[in-house]
């Protein structure tokens, strides 16, 4: 994607922009701000992309879906992420 990133906040209170190229992008071609941001803190490792296929998810470690600051964020497997967090 050439320019900008248009972020949005999406109905759940997510940071959300459409980027269907990304290796992160939903079937729907939206990709996760802190999905993003995690991505690119760990030098775009391949090791992310494959734990998010494997169902891993993005933790906000103080509940808030919208603060994405890197130490906020936290990888969480399967099964060990609390719900509606």
């Amino acid at each position: 994607m050439n320019g900008r990133i248009a972020w949005r906040l999406d109905s759940s209170g997510y940071i959300m922009a459409y980027w269907p190229s990304h290796s992160l992008a939903r079937l729907s071609g939206g990709i996760s701000q802190h999905w993003y941001i995690f991505y690119e803190a760990h030098a775009r490792a391949n090791w992310i992309v494959k734990a998010k296929e494997m169902g891993a998810t993005i933790h906000h470690k103080n509940a808030k879906r919208d603060d994405n600051r890197i130490e906020n964020l936290e990888l969480r497997w399967p099964g060990r992420h609390p719900r509606g967090w």
